[in-house]
C-alpha cells in the first residue's frame, strides 16, 4: 500500500497511514528502499505514520477498533488518504458486530469526502463476515501471490468497483523492485 500512499503524496494529497508493522522511521527506510522516498518538506507535512493498536491475544479487540474508527475520524482534514494496513490481528480478536460497525464507520468517512483504504488477511473473518463486509465496501480488492515461470508474482484481482462487481478482465500481476517500486507484468504473459 505504500505505493498508492507515494503516489498520493506526489499529486499534492495527504495521506495518513495506520501501520501494524512499521513505526514512522521504519515505513520511512522501507519507502526509500524501494525507490518512495518522501524527501521534500511538503510531502514529509503531508504524511502521517501511525501504529495501529496491537491486541492482546485471548482478549476482544472490539474497543481497540472503535479507538481506532474514532481516532480515523478525528485526523487532520489535510490527509484526503487514510490507509489502514492491516487490521488483521484485530479482526481476528474481535466479535463479527464490532467489525462490521468499524466498516462502516470507514464507509461514513468515504461519504464525507475521505478515501479509507483498509488492508487484512481473508483468514481473518469467517467467509459470511468477509461477504458481509465486502458488500458494504465500495471497491473491494483480492491480493494474492503466484507463480509465473517458477518465478514468484504478486497479483491484484478488483473484485468490486463503484458497487459493480467484476469477474473477468479483472487482474494484474507484478514485482516489488528495490529501488524502482511495482513492476507490472504484461497481461499476456499474466494469461499464459
Amino acid at each position: 500500500m505504500s505505493d498508492h500512499a507515494f503516489a498520493a503524496l506526489q499529486n499534492g494529497h495527504g495521506v495518513a497511514y495506520f501501520s501494524s508493522n512499521f513505526t514512522p522511521v521504519e515505513m520511512a527506510t522501507q519507502m526509500t528502499s524501494i525507490g518512495l522516498g518522501v524527501t521534500d518538506d511538503e510531502q514529509t507535512d503531508l504524511f502521517g505514520v501511525y501504529r495501529l493498536p496491537e491486541p492482546v491475544f485471548g482478549e476482544d479487540s472490539g474497543s481497540l477498533l472503535k479507538d481506532l474508527a474514532v481516532d480515523l475520524d478525528n485526523i487532520p482534514s489535510k490527509y484526503g488518504l487514510i490507509v489502514v494496513d492491516a487490521i488483521t490481528d484485530l479482526a481476528s480478536t474481535s466479535q463479527d458486530s464490532a467489525i462490521m460497525a468499524f466498516i462502516f464507520n470507514c464507509k461514513r468517512m468515504c461519504r464525507n469526502g475521505r478515501t479509507v483504504v483498509v488492508v487484512a488477511h481473508s483468514s481473518a473473518f469467517s467467509a459470511d463476515l468477509l461477504d458481509r463486509g465486502s458488500s458494504v465496501c465500495e471497491t473491494f480488492m483480492k491480493l494474492s501471490t503466484g507463480k509465473l515461470r517458477d518465478k514468484p508474482v504478486r497479483k491484484c484481482e478488483l473484485l468490486k468497483v463503484d458497487d459493480i462487481e467484476l469477474d473477468r478482465d479483472n487482474m494484474i500481476a507484478f514485482n516489488v523492485e528495490p529501488e524502482l517500486g511495482l513492476q507490472i507484468i504484461p497481461y499476456g504473459q499474466v494469461k499464459a
